[in-house]
C-alpha cells in the first residue's frame, strides 16, 4: 500500500514486464508472475517476443535458482529491484524453492513478496 490506497499491478513499474523464479540445474518455472495485462492471458508468447527482442530477460542468481525479470529494457533500477527480489525469496526460502514441494500457502507468500518487492515499493 503506498499513500493510503492499495496498488495493482498496473501501477507497476513499465519496464518490468513479469518476473520469474527457475530451477538453476534444470531451468524449469518453479513460480512466475506477470505485470503485463498480454503477458498474464498468454505467456506463451513470451519465446516468440524474446526471439523479436521485444522482450528482454534480465538475470539474477540466487542460491538454488535463477531469478529472471522480463523486461522491455535493462536499467540499473531494474537489476536492483530484481536482486531485492531474489534477497527477499532467499531470506524465506533459505533451501530454496523445491519443485513439487510448494503448496497454496507458498504461492501466496511469493505473490506477497512480488507485491513488496515490485508494487509497494515503486520509486
Amino acid at each position: 500500500m503506498m499513500g493510503g490506497r492499495q496498488m495493482n499491478d498496473s501501477e507497476m513499474i513499465p519496464n518490468i514486464l513479469g518476473c520469474i523464479i527457475a530451477e538453476e540445474d534444470t531451468g524449469i518455472p518453479l513460480f512466475s508472475h506477470f505485470f503485463d495485462p498480454a503477458l498474464k492471458k498468454n505467456p506463451s508468447v513470451i519465446p516468440q517476443k524474446i526471439k523479436s527482442k521485444e522482450i528482454k530477460m534480465v538475470h539474477e542468481f540466487g542460491a538454488h535458482t535463477v531469478f529472471t525479470a522480463l523486461v522491455t529494457h535493462e536499467t540499473p533500477e531494474v537489476r536492483e529491484y530484481l536482486r531485492t527480489f531474489r534477497a527477499r525469496v532467499d531470506k524465506v526460502y533459505p533451501d530454496g524453492l523445491q519443485r513439487h514441494r510448494g503448496n497454496f500457502a507458498d504461492m501466496l507468500i511469493l505473490q506477497n513478496i512480488v507485491k513488496e518487492v515490485f508494487v509497494e515499493n515503486k520509486k
